[in-house]
């Protein structure tokens, strides 16, 4: 998850206010507990269904699909294929259990550029904190901020992917918190630093922000986080865009072993996706819209829907809660997707 969160939060935090701070810790919460509610549903259908038992290549679906039938199949797919549309042979790898290593390389390389970007955002911070003036917040920067907020924790697309390929699946909400913890540990000190010393002055990516001062040492430090991010990203994509190809696979019944069919299938599928990034080279607005709308519906909405249709013995209390997450998800998600597009409209106007 962390990699391009870190570099849009701080303006969102910016846009949405001190209260952006509380909104970041209140998200990764309620995205953590979702992650944990969907991977007690898909244990629960391992149990129940002998079909599941065995590796899976379209886990998030077929929750969807015992939980309200097949149009919630169709629609979690749609979402998880919109979402996610140098490393083109690393994506020919089957299955996450595959390539965990790269999971690895991406998590230490955004921690090691989380510090150093705290570093040059310290020789940026003005003597005067007082002199930096912070934005009027309206109800559209605050709810693009939430847009943006909610896709720096979108990954729920892969919690089951990943839990089916662990080896102690019962071990998954505890991995579950550990990430988590240590997502929001480098999150927060880069927007609380990011807010203080720019404030409006701010840019959509942190670090066109950074460096204006005397100090080369900064320079330096920048070239040095922009290739950790730069790594992050890419080995984080193989491991996100892995429940599209495996889903195309299935459809296409293309075998579960490595073969031609899946080096073009996923070929293909890198093709279409550079000629999006191609075709839309400003994303800040695209990143706030789809925060808002169809990883809401991932991370949030599906995940309670389903828990609550699958797990037959919940407490009135936990229904309440779910619900409640269900309602901000949906509200939240239409302000930060009307917000979004209006963003986008004046983008293009």
């Amino acid at each position: 998850m962390a990699g391009s969160g870190i570099l849009a939060l701080p303006a969102a935090i910016v846009g949405s206010g001190w209260t952006g701070f509380a909104l970041l810790v209140l998200c990764c919460f309620a995205s953590g507990y979702c992650g944990t509610v969907l991977g007690r549903s898909w244990s629960i259908l391992r149990e129940r269904h002998d079909e599941y038992k065995g590796h899976v290549r379209y886990p998030y679906p077929a929750i969807g699909e015992k939980a309200y039938g097949r149009w919630a199949s169709i629609a979690v797919s749609v979402c998880i294929n919109i979402t996610l549309i140098v490393l083109l042979p690393c994506s020919w790898l089957g299955t996450p259990k595959e390539f965990w290593g790269i999971a690895v390389g991406a998590s230490v390389a955004t921690a090691v550029a989380c510090l150093m970007i705290c570093v040059c955002i310290g020789l940026d911070m003005p003597a005067d904190l007082k002199s930096v003036q912070q934005p009027t917040v309206t109800f559209q920067s605050f709810f693009s901020a939430f847009g943006t907020i909610l896709f720096s924790f979108g990954g729920a697309s892969t919690f089951p992917t990943i839990q089916t390929d662990m080896k102690k699946s019962s071990k998954f909400p505890m991995s579950v918190f550990w990430a988590y913890v240590g997502v929001v540990s480098m999150y927060v000190p880069v927007s609380i630093l990011g807010f203080m010393a720019y404030g409006q002055d701010i840019t959509s990516n942190i670090l066109n922000s950074i460096g204006h001062n005397e100090h080369n040492i900064a320079a330096v430090t920048l070239d040095v986080v922009l290739a950790l991010i730069t790594l992050h990203l890419l080995f984080s994509f193989v491991i996100v865009v892995n429940p599209v190809s495996q889903h195309f696979e299935e459809l296409l019944n293309i075998p579960q072993k490595f073969c031609l069919k899946r080096c073009l299938l996923r070929t293909g599928i890198m093709c279409f996706i550079l000629g999006i990034g191609e075709l839309i080279p400003k994303f800040g607005p695209i990143l706030s819209l789809v925060g808002g709308s169809t990883v809401t519906a991932l991370t949030f909405v599906f995940p309670c829907l389903f828990y609550l249709r699958i797990e037959r013995n919940i407490s009135l209390h936990t229904k309440v809660f779910l619900y409640e997450l269900i309602a901000v998800g949906l509200f939240g998600g239409a302000a930060s997707t009307y917000s979004a597009i209006n963003d986008i409209r004046k983008v293009f106007s």
